[in-house]
């Protein structure tokens, strides 16, 4: 099996939080009027990242309670 690289996002008004295998970064959306006009005025809408966990090792999907259910689910099947 191999291992698949997952990065999820949640967001909460002008933030978002990601996980992914690296760790867990907050990102501050600035605020802006309408993505036209952010076009128009050509301005920056980069996030500002705060740092929330780092992991000293990429983490694998294997690695989680995820991988566990995987792993789980193909020994069921692999009995049929």
């Amino acid at each position: 099996m191999h291992d698949r690289q997952i990065t999820w996002h949640c967001r909460l008004g002008g933030y978002t939080l990601i996980f992914d295998q690296e760790g867990t970064p907050l990102a501050e959306h600035p605020h802006f009027e309408s993505i036209e006009d952010t076009l128009t005025r050509g301005a920056d809408i980069i996030p500002h990242l705060q740092e929330i966990q780092r992991f000293s090792q990429p983490r694998r999907v294997g690695e989680t309670e995820s991988g566990d259910a995987i792993r789980s689910e193909s020994r069921c099947s692999s009995a049929w």
